[in-house]
C-alpha cells in the first residue's frame, strides 16, 4: 500500500508576537459533522464553526475524527491536520477557558478548551489571510502516546500566565523556559568523529538562538576543533542538529541584533551548506533573501549576551581548521571597486554587509538606492541625466515643496516629542514593514506574520512601480529605500510576479493586486529587472553614487552633516541611542523594542569622511575600522579584465574566477588537414597544388607561422573597448546600439560549400565562418585579411562542420560536425587542439559560455561539456533527452545557468544547467525552429522558424509577449532583449524594436537591401559590426561584414 507523504505546514511563523515554541504531540482533533463540512477544503475560507458546544462528552467519540499534530507555544495551541484541506487552528489561551480533561473511560481521555476565538490558517497549504472566527467553539483532542494528564497540567501553568501583568508573567514564562532548555544537553555522542575536542572553557554546549526573519530558533551551539554544532530545541526544523566545517568557514563578522551588540552571522565557502532563501519558512531555518551575501551561505547566532558571543568568536577564530582569508579587508574591496573591477552592485552589498544588514535580521536588511526616477516614458534613456534620481539627497529631500513641510515640521517640534534631537523624517527608509511590502508576492507568510494574519489593504500594497516612486516623492509617511532584489540578475522573478496565485484584492478603483505594474520601457519581469541593474551600473551612477553613500554609510548619516543633507531620521533608529540592557521596566522595554521591529535601524556609520568618487584613488584615511570582522569573503577580479571591466553582474564573487577563455596549446588526436596561411582561395578543394621545387623550407613555414601567430595576438591584445561603460563587466552579455542602418564595407569569398554558420569576436576584429566544405575560415574584419584556413577531417573523410562558437578573447573556436563531433580550434596555433565523439548522430549546433559548451544533436539529444585547459572533457557533464525530434539549434545564457534547445517540431526545451532538469517545454512553432537566442538575462528567449513567425517567451511563466510575422521563412535570429535580428531567405537583416510591440502592424526598424537567401549572422558585441552568411548558386559562398551607423 502507498502511504501519501504528510504535508507539514506548521512553521514558527504562525505563532503570535514574543511566542516562546515549546514542543508537539500526535493526536486526533473531534470535529462535529458540520463543522467539518464547512472547513474542509475551502481556500478562501468561508465560515466554518469548529465544534458546537455539546453538554454530553460521551458524543465526542463520535465525531469526525481529524488526525495530525497538537502544537504547544507559550500563549496558544495549535492543532495541525494531516489533511491539508482542513486549515491549521490556533486557540489564543486569552479567548479561551481553562484547558481540561474528559475521561468517559479509562481508555479514553480528551483535553477539552472552550474559546471564543479560533485562527484558522493555511487552508490548502495556501499563503492567504487568517480567518478570525469569534464564534463561540469547542475544541476536543486526543493524545497517540503521551500522558494527557501531564500535558493538561501543562496547559494550565500556560494558561495561567495570561492573567497576570506583563512583568510577571515575563519572569514566570521565563523560569519555565530556562527550566525546559537547562534539561536539554548536548549529547557528545552526535559529534561526528570522535577525536573531536570540544574546545568551550566548561565542556558545554552554549545557549544560541538561530535567526532569521522575524524567527529566533533557539538552541545549543557546540564548537569542536573541526565543527560547528547547532543542536535545536524544537522539532519544527527539518534538521534538529545541524553542523558545519570549520574548514568552510570564509568569515565571521559580530552583528548587532535588536540594539544588543550580541550577534554573530558566519558565511561558509561550501555550496553545500544552506543559503537562505525567501519564503522557506520553517522552524527558523528560512530566510528571506533569494541569495544571501554574494551568494555565500550563512549562519546568524544571538547569544544571551555581548561576554557569551565575544567568547565563541575567540573560540572559532584560534581552531587551527579554520582559513579564514585576509585579503579583502573593506579598503581592498573600495580599491577593486574604484578600478571599476567589481560592479556597483557588488560594492553596495558589501558596504551593507560591513554596516551590519543582513538578509538574515529583517530590522536591518540591505539597503539599496533608487536609481531610476522615469517610470511611465516607453523607453529608458541612461543617457538623459531626467532618468536618473537625484543620488545628493536622501528619498525625503528630493521633492521641494514635501522637504518645505518637513523642515518646518522639524522647526516646530516639541522638546518632550524629540527628546532634544529634532528629526525630518518620523519614518525610515529602511524597516522590516518596507521589506515585506516590496516581497509580498515572494513571502506572503512572512507579510502575514507581520500584520498578524492580514496583508495589507489592497490601495497600499506594491502594486505598481510608477505609483510606489511617486509615493515616495509625495507622501508625507513613505520615504523607503529599495532592497537588492531589484538588482540581482539571479533572482527569480516572484518578487514581481504573483506566482502562488495570491488573492491580493481589489484596489478601490476597482482593479486587482496581481502581477506587479511594470513601466512601460520594460515588457517582461526579467527585462525590468535587467534594465534596473543597467541603470545602477550606468555612468551617471557610477560618478554619483558616493554621495548616497555618504548619506546612508557615511559621514552624513549624523551630527551638522546629516542636518545639512536634510538626512535627521527618528533618534532612536541610530547605534547607540538607548542601551536597552539598562530599561528595567519590562513595559518600556518592550515598547523600545516594538519600535526596533517596526520603524527600522539606520546602518552602522563606517565612513567618518567623504567616500572618494568611483574612479578616483582610494585612501586608508578614507574608512572607518569596525574592528567586528574576521575578514569578509575575498572579491576576486577576473584576471581577463584590465582596469576598465569588471565581474559579470552573476559571477560569484566569492569563488575563485573561472576564465571563460582558458588557454588551450595541446594538439588532440585528430587530422589535422591542410593550413593555408593568407590565402585567398576556398578550402582543400579550391587550393592549387604546391610546386615542391617553390615550396617553402621548414624554416620559412616557422617563421611564416610565428609571425601569423604574433600578428595575430597583437591584433587581440590591442581590441579597444567599443561598449558603453556599464556593459564592460561581461564578456558575453551583449548590448547592442540603437541601429539606424547596416551598410556593406566588404564581400568575403569564402567557402565552396554552403555557409553553415559565422561568428564575430566580442570587440569585432577576427570573423569565423565554417561550411558545407568541412573547412572553417578566419578572417580580419577591418581589412577582409583571411587569417586561417583549416579543413576537418577524420579517417580520411570530410564532413560538413554545422556551426561554431568564439571564446570572448577570440583564442578559440569551438565547432560542431555532421561526422558527430565537436571540435575545439587554436586560432593563434592554427590546429585542432581537441575533440569528443559528442552524440550518435550528426551535431546541429553549439552554444559556448564560460568554459562550457553546450551541443544539439539530430539524434535529439543535448549535452554540456567542460572545456578544461588543452582539452575537452571526454565525459559529458549533462546528457539530456527530451526531444522527441532531430534538435536544429542551441543557446546558452551568460551565466552558464540556463539553456535552451530546440527541435524539428518546433518544440523548445529551457534546461536548468545547474539541476540538470527541464524547466519549461514550449511548443513554439508550427514547424522548424530554426534560430533561437536568449536575452541578457536569461529569462527571455526568442525564436524563429520556417514557419516566419518571430516569438518571444517569457520563461517565468512560458507566456509568449511577443509575435511578429516576419512574412518569410527564417533561419536565424539574435536578440539582447531589446531589439531582434533576424534573417531568412528574403535575403535581408532585419531590426524589430521589442518596445513597439504594442503595435498591431510590426515593421522592422531597419532592413538591409535583399542579398540572397542569409544562412547565419553574427554581431559584435556593441553591434558595431555584423558578419553575415549568403547562400549563392552561382559560386564561392559570400560572408558579407556590415558596419552599423
Amino acid at each position: 500500500m502507498i502511504t501519501k507523504k504528510v504535508v507539514r505546514r506548521f512553521s514558527l511563523l504562525l505563532l503570535g508576537e514574543g511566542e516562546y515554541y515549546f514542543r508537539d504531540y500526535g493526536g486526533y482533533l473531534y470535529l462535529s459533522e458540520q463543522g467539518a463540512r464547512s472547513n474542509f477544503g475551502s481556500r478562501r475560507q468561508g465560515r466554518a464553526s469548529i465544534l458546537e458546544a455539546k453538554d454530553d462528552y460521551t458524543l465526542i467519540s463520535d465525531r469526525k475524527q481529524i488526525k495530525g499534530r497538537l502544537h504547544i507555544a507559550s500563549a496558544s495551541v495549535i492543532f495541525e491536520p494531516d489533511d491539508v484541506r482542513y486549515p491549521v487552528y490556533r486557540i489564543p489561551f486569552a479567548d479561551s477557558t481553562e484547558p481540561r480533561k474528559h475521561a468517559p473511560s479509562p481508555r479514553k481521555e480528551y483535553l477539552v478548551i472552550n474559546t471564543k476565538l479560533v485562527v484558522e490558517m493555511k487552508v490548502n497549504n495556501a499563503d492567504q489571510p487568517y480567518r478570525f472566527n469569534r464564534d463561540p467553539s469547542e475544541f476536543a483532542f486526543s493524545l497517540t502516546y503521551a500522558n494527557p494528564s501531564k500535558v493538561l497540567t501543562h496547559l494550565q501553568t500556560l494558561y495561567d500566565l495570561t492573567g497576570m501583568d506583563r512583568a510577571e508573567r515575563e519572569r514566570e514564562l521565563g523560569a519555565l523556559i530556562q527550566k525546559r532548555e537547562s534539561a536539554i544537553k548536548f549529547d557528545i555522542s552526535w559529534l561526528t568523529d570522535y577525536s573531536e575536542r570540544p574546545q568551550h572553557p566548561d565542556g558545554q554546549a552554549v545557549l544560541v538562538s538561530e535567526i532569521t526573519p522575524l524567527i529566533q530558533s533557539p538552541g545549543r551551539l557546540m564548537v569542536t576543533d573541526k565543527r560547528l554544532y547547532v543542536q535545536h530545541f524544537n522539532n519544527v526544523s527539518a534538521e534538529p542538529l545541524v553542523k558545519y566545517e570549520l574548514r568552510d568557514i570564509e568569515s565571521l563578522i559580530k552583528r548587532r541584533y535588536g540594539m544588543r551588540d550580541k550577534g554573530l552571522e558566519l558565511l561558509f565557502r561550501s555550496s553545500k551548506k544552506r543559503s537562505t532563501r525567501l519564503g522557506s519558512g520553517g522552524g527558523g531555518m528560512g530566510g528571506l533573501a533569494s541569495a544571501s551575501f554574494l551568494q555565500a551561505k550563512s549562519l546568524y547566532l544571538s547569544f544571551k549576551d555581548k561576554k557569551t558571543r565575544d567568547e565563541i568568536y575567540d573560540t572559532i577564530v584560534r581552531q587551527k581548521a579554520v582559513k579564514i582569508t585576509t585579503e579583502s579587508s573593506l579598503e581592498a574591496v573600495q580599491t577593486l571597486w574604484h578600478q571599476k573591477k567589481i560592479s556597483n552592485y557588488e560594492y553596495l552589498l558589501r558596504v551593507n554587509h560591513e554596516a551590519g544588514r543582513s538578509f538574515n535580521d529583517i530590522t536591518q536588511y540591505p539597503v539599496f538606492p533608487w536609481v531610476i526616477a522615469d517610470y511611465s516614458s516607453r523607453r529608458l534613456d541612461l543617457r538623459n541625466p531626467k532618468t536618473f534620481r537625484d543620488l545628493t539627497k536622501p528619498v525625503g529631500a528630493l521633492e521641494p515643496t514635501r522637504l518645505k513641510t518637513f523642515r518646518r515640521r522639524m522647526r516646530d517640534m516639541p522638546t518632550e516629542m524629540s527628546n532634544g534631537k529634532p528629526f525630518l523624517y518620523g519614518t525610515h527608509y529602511s524597516t522590516p514593514g518596507y521589506v515585506l511590502y516590496f516581497l509580498v508576492r515572494r513571502a506572503p507568510e512572512y507579510m502575514l506574520r507581520l500584520q498578524s494574519g492580514h496583508f495589507d489593504v489592497p490601495d497600499r500594497l506594491f502594486h505598481s512601480m510608477e505609483y510606489a516612486y511617486q509615493s515616495v516623492l509625495t507622501s508625507n509617511t513613505d520615504v523607503k529605500e529599495l532592497i537588492p532584489e531589484f538588482y540581482n540578475l539571479d533572482t527569480k522573478r516572484d518578487f514581481v510576479l504573483n506566482t502562488k496565485n495570491l488573492d491580493l484584492g481589489v484596489r478601490q478603483d476597482g482593479s486587482e493586486v496581481d502581477d506587479l505594474i511594470l513601466p512601460k520601457w520594460a515588457r517582461t519581469a526579467s527585462q525590468f529587472v535587467s534594465k534596473m541593474r543597467e541603470a545602477l551600473e550606468s555612468d551617471y551612477v557610477s560618478e554619483r553614487l558616493h554621495h548616497w553613500i555618504d548619506l546612508i554609510f557615511g559621514y552624513k548619516q549624523t551630527g551638522e552633516a546629516a542636518r545639512r543633507a536634510d538626512n535627521l531620521f527618528f533618534p532612536l533608529t541610530y547605534e547607540g541611542a538607548v542601551d536597552i540592557e539598562k530599561v528595567k521596566d519590562a513595559t518600556e522595554r518592550a515598547s523600545i523594542e516594538a519600535q526596533i521591529r517596526e520603524f527600522g535601524q539606520t546602518p552602522r556609520q563606517i565612513f567618518r569622511s567623504p567616500h572618494p568618487k568611483r574612479g578616483s584613488p582610494s585612501s586608508k584615511q578614507d574608512m572607518a575600522s569596525t574592528g567586528d570582522s574576521a575578514s569578509l569573503p575575498a572579491l576576486k577580479a577576473s584576471p581577463e579584465q584590465d582596469s576598465k571591466g569588471s565581474f559579470p553582474p552573476t559571477t560569484k564573487p566569492t569563488d575563485a574566477y573561472i576564465s571563460p577563455t582558458a588557454p588551450i596549446g595541446s594538439t588532440g588526436g585528430v587530422d589535422k588537414g591542410r593550413e593555408g596561411v593568407g590565402e585567398k582561395g576556398g578550402g582543400d578543394g579550391g587550393r592549387k597544388e604546391i610546386d615542391k621545387r617553390r615550396s617553402p623550407s621548414k624554416h620559412q613555414r616557422k617563421h611564416a607561422n610565428k609571425e601569423l601567430e604574433e600578428e595575430i595576438a597583437v591584433e587581440l591584445k590591442a581590441q579597444p573597448s567599443m561598449l558603453h561603460a556599464d556593459q564592460e563587466n561581461n564578456p558575453y552579455c551583449t548590448r547592442w546600439k540603437r541601429f539606424s542602418s547596416f551598410k556593406p564595407v566588404r564581400s568575403l569569398k569564402a567557402h565552396r560549400g554552403r555557409v553553415t554558420d559565422v561568428c564575430v569576436d566580442i570587440n569585432g576584429k577576427i570573423a569565423c565562418s565554417v561550411a558545407m566544405d568541412a573547412s572553417l575560415k578566419v578572417h580580419g574584419v577591418a581589412d577582409g585579411k583571411q587569417r586561417r584556413s583549416y579543413k576537418v577531417k577524420r579517417r580520411g573523410l570530410s564532413l560538413a562542420l554545422s556551426s561554431c562558437k568564439m571564446t570572448p578573447d577570440a583564442s578559440t573556436v569551438v565547432m560542431g560536425s555532421w561526422d558527430n563531433s565537436v571540435y575545439v580550434y587554436s586560432v593563434a596555433t592554427g590546429t585542432v587542439v581537441a575533440e569528443a565523439r559528442a552524440h550518435d548522430d550528426a551535431v546541429s549546433s553549439v552554444g559556448l559560455v564560460q568554459s562550457r559548451v553546450f551541443s544539439g544533436s539530430w539524434d535529439g539529444s543535448v549535452k554540456l561539456w567542460q572545456l578544461s585547459q588543452s582539452r575537452l572533457e571526454p565525459r559529458p557533464l549533462l546528457d539530456l533527452h527530451d526531444h522527441d525530434h532531430p534538435v536544429m539549434c542551441v543557446c546558452t545564457d551568460h551565466a552558464a545557468r540556463v539553456a535552451c534547445s530546440a527541435s524539428q517540431d518546433g518544440v523548445i526545451i529551457v534546461w536548468d544547467l545547474r539541476t540538470a532538469k527541464r524547466t519549461r517545454r514550449i511548443e513554439a512553432h508550427k514547424s522548424e525552429v530554426t534560430g533561437i537566442s536568449l536575452s541578457n538575462t536569461g529569462y527571455d528567449v526568442t525564436s524563429v522558424g520556417k514557419d516566419g513567425k518571430i516569438r518571444t517567451f517569457d520563461l517565468t511563466k512560458g507566456e509568449c509577449f511577443l509575435n511578429i510575422d516576419a512574412r518569410e521563412s527564417l533561419t536565424c535570429v539574435e536578440t539582447d532583449g531589446d531589439v531582434i535580428i533576424s534573417g531568412g531567405e528574403e535575403g535581408r537583416i532585419k531590426v524589430w524594436d521589442m518596445n513597439e510591440a504594442d503595435t498591431k502592424i510590426h515593421l522592422p526598424k531597419v532592413k538591409t537591401e535583399a542579398m540572397g537567401a542569409i544562412s547565419a549572422f553574427s554581431l559584435s558585441r556593441d553591434g558595431a559590426w555584423l558578419a553575415v552568411a549568403l547562400e549563392d548558386e552561382k559560386g564561392p559562398k559570400d560572408v558579407v561584414i556590415f558596419s552599423s551607423d
